[in-house]
Parts: C-alpha cells; sequence; structure tokens
C-alpha cells in the first residue's frame, strides 16, 4: 500500500512538471527556446527528475526490506506454531566441531551441547543406537535412518515436568556437505509419539481384554454387524449349537433374520428383549444354508433336536443413535429344565422317604458339630457355593467372586482353575488345601482343606458337587514350622560346606612350601641357604595367612554378615587414593591414569565397602598388566554411580570369561584370573550394596570392569575445564 502511494505521488510530480515545461515553452518563441536560460531550466528539471527517482528507488528498497522481514516473521511465527503444536524439536550436529546445537523457533541457534552432555536428555542405550547412527551417516553409510528412541525421566525436551520418559520419533539426514559429499552437519528432526503410543498400548489391552472376555466367557456369546450378518461367535455358542468348525460358519456369515426366533424382528428399530424359548440346536447351520443356498455340512452335523434356551439380544449404538452391531448373550438352559422336570417328579418318592432319613440326618449333624467339619455344595448350574453346619441349614451361600475373594492371592489362580472345573461338570473327585484370607484367634491364616465328589443324575451327568471342608491351619502351622527348620539347618551346611571349601581351595601350596623349606633346615645344607629358606617360609606364610583372611571374609559375606553403613562421602576425594593403593604393586614402566571429572561428588554410601571393591579391581588390573596403562574413571547419572576400570593386559579368552568371579578361577592355560578372591570379594560386595558389576575381556587386547552403584547425589560440582 505504501508503495503504491509512492509510486503515485512521484507520477504526479512528473506530470506537474511536464506539463509547467509545456505551458512555459507555448509562452516563449520558439527562436529563443535553446537558449542559455532554457538550457540552465532544462538541466534542473533533469536533476530534479533524476532525485526524486532515486529517492522513489531508495524508498521502494526500504519498502521491500521491510515487506520481507513481515513475511520472514509470519512465516517464523507460523513455524513456530507448527513446531510447538507438533511437538517438534530441531538439532544440528556438527562433524567436525563435534557439537549438537539445538535449534528455536526462529532458526537461530538456541544453545549447543557437548555429546556427553546431549546423552543426558536420552536413555542411555537409545542414545548409544543415535550417535552409532550419526557415525555412520558422518562416514557417508547412510542418507538417511528414521529410529524411535526414548528421553530420560525429567528430560528438559519439551518443558515438561512428568517424571515418565518420552518416546520420540527421530529422522535424521545430511544438512550440509563438503566436495566429496561427506556431511559436515547432521540434521535431527525429533517428534513426541508418546501420546500415541499410549493410545495405541490402550486400544490393544482393550481389544486384549475384549477378546479374553469374549472367548473364556462361560454363557454363549455371538455378535453381528450393522446389517445383521455374524461377525464373531465364542466357543461357549458353537459348543451349544453343535458348530464344529467356528471359521467356516464366520466365513459363510449367516443374518440373524434367517435363525427362526428372529426373522420377524426389525433390527433397525427394535430396542433389544430377553427371550426363554424353546430352539433347535442346528440353527445357525439352517440359517447359513439359508444365507449362502449351499449346504453347509462342513458346519458339523444337522441336529433338528430342540432344547430350552434364555437369550438376550441387544442393539449397539454410536453418540449419534446409528446402529453399529448386535450382540446377544444366552445359555443351553436345557438340562437345568429338565432337572427341574425330574425333581418334579421324584419330589413324591422323597416325601415318602423324609422319615426315614431324618434319624440319620440327626446323627450326621451330631459327628459334624464334635468334629468341626463343614459341608458344601457347589451347584454348577446356578454357580453358587453353600455351606452348611449340618444337613437341615444352610449356613453360607457365595457366589464364584466372594469365593475367589475369600481366598489368599496366591492361590486364586488355583481356585478359579477349580470352579471352572465344576462349571464344566467334570466327573472326578476334587481333594485340594487352600490358604484364605480368614484369621483364626492367633492371627494366623487359616488353611482349608476340600474333599468334594460330583453328585450324579440318573443319566450319568453330574448335577452339583458334594464335599467337606475341613480347618486344616493347625496341621499346616507345623509342616510349615518343620520346613523353615529344615531350610535353617541346610543354610547353616552349607555355609559350613562354602567356607571348608574357600580354606582348602589354596591353602595347600603355600603350606607345603613352609613346611618343604622348614624340613630343609633340618637335612644336610650349606648355612649360607639358611636366609633364603627363612625369607620363603615368612613371604608363604604371609601369603597363607593372607590366604585364610580373605577367606574367612569372604565367608562371612556369604553368610551377610557384613553390614552395610550408608554415609554422605565426597567420593571425588577417595577416588584417587583407593585407586593408587591399588596400584601399589604395579609393574615399572605402566602408565596410571585417572579421569576425576567433578570437583566435589558427595553421594550417600558406604565408603569402605565401595573403597575396597575399588582397591581390589585396581590390584587385579595392576597385576594382570605387564605393559601399556590401567585407568579408572567414574561419573554419577541417573542415581547411579558409574566406575569404570581398565587396562591393557593380556585379556581372558571366551571360554574362561564366563567364570572370572568363580572363587580362585583359571584360564584355559592354568593361569590363575586376578588375584585369588579379589573378584568374588568385589562381586559380593557390591552384590549387597545393591549394585551390579560387569567383566568385558578381549584377549590381546585387555579387560574393563563396569561397576554401577544406586545412590542419592547431595551436590554435585564439575571440575570446569576452558575449552
Amino acid at each position: 500500500m505504501r508503495t503504491s502511494k509512492s509510486i503515485t505521488r512521484l507520477l504526479l510530480t512528473i506530470t506537474f512538471l511536464t506539463t509547467a515545461l509545456n505551458a512555459h515553452a507555448q509562452e516563449e518563441n520558439m527562436e529563443t527556446l535553446f537558449d542559455l536560460n532554457h538550457i540552465l531550466a532544462y538541466v534542473v528539471a533533469a536533476l530534479l527528475i533524476g532525485f526524486f527517482c532515486l529517492v522513489f528507488h531508495n524508498r521502494l528498497i526500504i519498502f521491500r526490506e521491510q515487506d520481507d522481514r513481515l513475511r520472514s516473521h509470519t512465516q517464523n511465527t507460523q513455524l513456530s506454531m507448527i513446531m510447538h503444536n507438533n511437538k517438534l524439536r530441531v538439532w544440528i550436529f556438527n562433524v567436525q566441531e563435534r557439537m549438537y546445537n539445538l535449534i528455536s523457533d526462529d532458526g537461530t541457534v538456541r544453545e549447543s551441547f557437548t555429546p556427553l552432555d546431549f546423552s543426558h536428555f536420552y536413555d542411555r542405550d537409545d542414545f548409544d543406537k543415535l550417535r552409532k547412527h550419526i557415525a555412520s551417516m558422518a562416514l557417508g553409510n547412510a542418507r538417511h535412518v528414521n529410529l524411535q528412541v526414548r528421553t530420560a525421566p525429567f528430560s528438559p525436551s519439551f518443558g515438561s515436568s512428568r517424571s515418565a520418559a518420552h518416546v520420540m520419533k527421530v529422522s535424521i539426514r545430511p544438512y550440509e556437505t563438503d566436495t566429496n559429499g561427506l556431511p559436515l552437519s547432521i540434521i535431527g528432526l525429533e517428534r513426541d509419539i508418546t501420546d500415541e503410543m499410549e493410545q495405541h498400548e490402550n486400544v490393544d489391552k482393550l481389544m486384549m481384554r475384549f477378546q479374553t472376555l469374549f472367548n473364556s466367557s462361560v454363557i454363549d456369546m455371538v455378535y453381528y454387524d450393522k446389517d445383521g450378518y455374524l461377525t464373531d461367535i465364542n466357543d461357549k455358542a458353537c459348543q451349544s449349537f453343535g458348530i464344529k468348525s467356528r471359521g467356516a460358519l464366520l466365513r459363510k456369515r449367516p443374518n440373524i433374520t434367517d435363525i427362526e426366533p428372529f426373522k420377524n424382528i426389525n433390527i433397525h428399530t427394535f430396542a433389544g428383549y430377553q427371550l426363554s424359548a424353546m430352539a433347535q440346536r442346528g440353527s445357525f447351520r439352517m440359517a447359513a444354508e439359508k444365507t449362502s443356498g449351499r449346504d453347509a455340512t462342513e458346519l458339523g452335523e444337522a441336529k433338528d433336536n430342540e432344547m430350552y434356551y434364555d437369550i438376550v439380544i441387544n442393539p449397539i449404538r454410536n453418540e449419534q443413535g446409528e446402529l453399529t452391531g448386535l450382540y446377544t448373550a444366552g445359555r443351553d438352559i436345557t438340562e437345568m429344565v429338565e432337572a427341574f422336570h425330574r425333581q418334579k417328579e421324584s419330589t413324591r418318592k422323597l416325601r415318602q422317604a423324609t422319615k426315614d432319613i431324618e434319624e440319620y440326618i440327626s446323627n450326621i449333624n451330631y459327628a459334624l458339630q464334635i468334629s468341626q467339619v463343614r459341608l458344601m455344595n457347589y451347584y454348577p448350574d446356578t454357580h453358587v457355593l453353600e455351606i452348611s453346619t449340618d444337613l437341615n441349614s444352610t449356613q453360607f451361600q457365595l457366589t464364584q467372586v466372594r469365593c475367589v475373594g475369600l481366598i489368599a492371592i496366591p492361590f486364586r489362580r488355583r481356585a478359579k482353575g477349580l470352579l471352572r472345573r465344576m462349571d464344566r461338570r467334570d466327573n472326578s473327585s476334587i481333594e485340594v488345601t487352600l490358604q484364605s484370607v480368614l484369621r483364626d484367634e492367633k492371627g494366623r491364616k487359616v488353611w482349608l482343606s476340600f474333599s468334594v465328589i460330583p453328585m450324579l443324575r440318573s443319566d450319568g451327568t453330574v448335577s452339583h458337587y458334594f464335599g467337606m471342608c475341613r480347618n486344616t491351619t493347625e496341621w499346616m502351622a507345623t509342616q510349615q514350622l518343620l520346613q523353615e527348620e529344615t531350610e535353617k539347618a541346610q543354610e547353616t551346611e552349607r555355609l559350613k560346606d562354602s567356607f571348608l571349601l574357600n580354606m582348602s581351595y589354596e591353602i595347600r601350596t603355600p603350606l607345603n612350601t613352609v613346611l618343604g623349606f622348614a624340613q630343609m633346615f633340618a637335612q644336610e645344607h650349606d648355612p649360607a641357604d639358611e636366609p633364603l629358606f627363612a625369607e620363603e617360609i615368612k613371604r608363604n606364610a604371609n601369603e597363607l595367612l593372607a590366604l585364610v583372611n580373605e577367606s574367612l571374609y569372604l565367608s562371612r559375606l556369604d553368610a551377610h554378615m557384613i553390614e552395610m553403613h550408608p554415609v554422605e562421602t565426597d567420593f571425588s576425594v577417595i577416588f584417587d587414593s583407593y585407586c593408587r593403593v591399588g596400584w601399589k604393586d604395579v609393574a615399572p614402566g605402566i602408565n596410571t591414569i585417572i579421569e576425576n571429572p567433578y570437583e566435589h561428588l558427595i553421594v550417600t554410601l558406604d565408603e569402605q565397602s565401595i573403597g575396597q571393591v575399588i582397591q581390589r579391581i585396581c590390584s587385579n588390573a595392576a597385576s594382570m598388566t605387564k605393559e601399556g596403562f590401567v585407568r579408572s574413571k567414574y561419573e554419577y547419572r541417573q542415581g547411579e554411580l558409574i566406575i569404570k576400570i581398565e587396562d591393557t593386559s593380556a585379556g581372558i579368552d571366551d571360554k574362561t570369561l564366563p567364570h572370572v568371579f568363580d572363587r580362585f578361577a583359571t584360564d584355559s592355560m592354568g593361569r590363575q584370573c586376578g588375584n585369588g578372591l579379589n573378584l568374588p570379594i568385589a562381586k559380593e560386595l557390591v552384590e549387597q550394596m545393591g549394585g551390579t558389576i560387569d567383566f568385558q575381556s578381549e584377549e590381546g587386547k585387555g579387560n574393563t570392569v563396569w561397576i554401577n552403584i544406586p545412590c542419592e547425589a547431595k551436590v554435585m560440582e564439575t571440575v570446569n575445564i576452558e575449552r
């Protein structure tokens, strides 16, 4: 708009000057038109026109710059909104400087990080994977890589304070390349897909729960689509309707209106109902034949016999009230109805026999009262368990949910299995002992022993289950006490064997040496050799004493007799001293390196135990290294103190490596791996501090030991290094 106004003003000015010159020229005589005065006027007019053109050009450039800045600001604002709304973050890795530059919304570098600092934003394993892809791309081996990584908890990736890690989808590709096509910088685009992953997981869990409920239901369940065609049917319904091939039935997709009881319903308008009626067992086969117009013998044999069936049919509608499907839930109640008929027929006979068994029942009730035994009846038809103290009355009626709820959690799965077994009317007896959540007068959880047998009808089918329930808490308490005493005796024996093994495994060599040189004093010998004999006896006696002390200390560790006393310790101060004590016997010419990245690192741990671990691992590295270097370093990351000790020894072969923490382990050449019990003691100390230790070795290249100790950092000050 401003540019258009400026052009208009300039055109009006030029028009005005031109009109003025023309008017003046008409007033003057044509002969005097090119005299000196007129020429000067023409020059002045030309200069004025040129001046106005320059001003116009200058204003035009300024207006264009303003328009460009406005468009750039608009684009940056749009980009910022896109990155914020889509949870995007952009960073650029400078290959030569090995720095990660975090890009802000306006395209400038917001902050730069070293690889170590940048790794704190991510899970350690995932950052190693990302770093390997970047290294491969820097060598020209890849052009575009997509991968998923997890951020560290409380990572400031998007300013979120949530403790759980984010899941990021990262796309990396070269950003700038040199003349050889190798990347000078690599750009990474991150998008937070945590919510998407959680949504997918929730959908999968919901579908899995639905399928589990649908397929494990003890009632017949059938699902139809919005047009009434069969979509799914569970195994219980296939069993009820004699369907042998569930897959064949689903492929034929019969319609619900082709089933006799539902042929007159309008699936789009009805509100659902419950129906109890006679049904044909071959209803689905006849519906499949009617829908497809072909024979359906593969579904099973034709069964036209009728059954009593109880069914509920309901429509499924969305929020707009549109029909999305139908489901039916039913069960075959033929046996229950027939049982009712038989029961009615037998009532007359039972009444006649009642007087004869009343005295018998009275005797049984008295026996139950004296023995504190409870009678129980379980009815698969109603899924109800009845508990009674005598034959005349029922004390409790428990549903399946209540029955399982009274059983202790470790035994509930077994209880559910027994209930399902009785629901299937398994024709076999049940003997089981379960722990309940009830407690007796001594505060102990009550153990109940069940002895159940199936009660058969005249046709051999199971009508219900009858049995007895006994309180066996006292007997189980005695058994448990006996087991605990047995385990204590076995543990005592194991500790004794461990102690004897540790004492006798390596004790023979120094002891034989001491005895051998002592016997040489009694034999004919050169008196000049006596100092050598005495020195060998002294050295081997010291080795024997150290070995006995190590074995006793390891035995105390095995018995968990060493107590841990975590205190606040400045680890940056004690780390150097423990490393140097461990390297006191290092061979001449071996370079010892200690990397301490902290000025102060105050953590809560057992100083004596961690010091022993560092000293023993360093001593082991020094004893095995003949040339090169031994190096130790540490860092604190995500609630763990991570210590790394490496050396340039001959290494350990693959067969021996899994046994380096065995006591007095040797390699395939018969050489001792480590220093006696140093590694086993270090491993026991680390594990009793709640940490982990890992020994890595490559034959010919040396060993590396990783130690992870969980602890809490109180103060953390890194060493300031000028870059």
